[in-house]
């Protein structure tokens, strides 16, 4: 499993050196902007911060789906499927490393977001004290206590979203690839599919789980635990098609 996953990590190891890149270079814009007072640049910064954070993160999980799609079409990576490797180990490599990336993605750039904000509050007091007011309101207006608790469970929030619709888009790619692989409408079955796994799992998750409005950090993983459910049920039919129709 180990040697399979950093095969997977290899094929996209590029856009990542990006990331990183990108990463460093608005860390370093930041702090310029924070320690020579430039509020253009620290503005500039913060704001792309935010931006590149949501885009990247998205690209990620994207990204993977991408790879995945072109596995099953490209035969250089079709004959993956065709070695000594259970299709369920390969698969399950494949949705690992797919999480994995997702995570540590966003585990990052929330880790330098929240170290930036914490610097910015020690040195500008009016940023603390503008703080203060918005839990404040927050407060009276929502009864809502804003941290960075709350900041990162809805962060695992967003990111756990994504995985779900990262394995349900790899089944819905698995079953235009075999089971609909003769058949003229595969492309209209599996984006209809698609977009009513997704539509049904959100649904149920909203009518187990109580709502993301109360302002409370525990819902937001309970909703977690859910995707991870979906995960293993879809993890497990992906790897049931390509068995049937791919392993030899």
């Amino acid at each position: 499993m180990f040697k399979l996953v950093k095969y997977e990590l290899r094929k996209q190891l590029f856009s990542k050196v990006v990331i990183l890149t990108l990463l460093a270079l608005l860390e370093i814009g930041f702090l310029v902007g924070l320690f020579t007072e430039n509020n253009d640049i620290l503005a500039t910064s913060a704001g792309l911060f935010i931006f590149l954070s949501i885009v990247t993160v998205c690209f990620v999980a994207f990204e993977s789906i991408f790879t995945f799609s072109n596995d099953l079409k490209t035969k250089q990576s079709y004959m993956l499927f065709l070695t000594p490797n259970s299709t369920y180990k390969i698969v399950g490599a494949k949705i690992l490393t797919s999480m994995l990336t997702i995570i540590v993605t966003a585990a990052a750039f929330l880790a330098v977001i929240l170290l930036n904000v914490t610097i910015a509050l020690a040195k500008y007091e009016m940023i603390g004290d503008f703080v203060k007011v918005i839990q404040e309101f927050m407060k009276q207006m929502m009864n809502a206590e804003v941290n960075y608790a709350l900041v990162i469970a809805y962060v695992c929030y967003i990111v756990f979203n994504l995985i779900r619709i990262l394995i349900v888009g790899m089944t819905s790619i698995t079953l235009s690839a075999t089971f609909l692989s003769n058949t003229k409408v595969k492309g209209i079955v599996s984006v209809a599919f698609f977009f009513g796994i997704n539509y049904l799992t959100s649904k149920l998750a909203s009518l187990l789980i109580p709502s993301l409005t109360a302002f409370d950090t525990t819902p937001f993983y309970y909703h977690c635990l859910w995707t991870l459910g979906v995960v293993g049920v879809f993890y497990l039919l992906t790897s049931f098609m390509l068995d049937k129709k791919v392993s030899v």
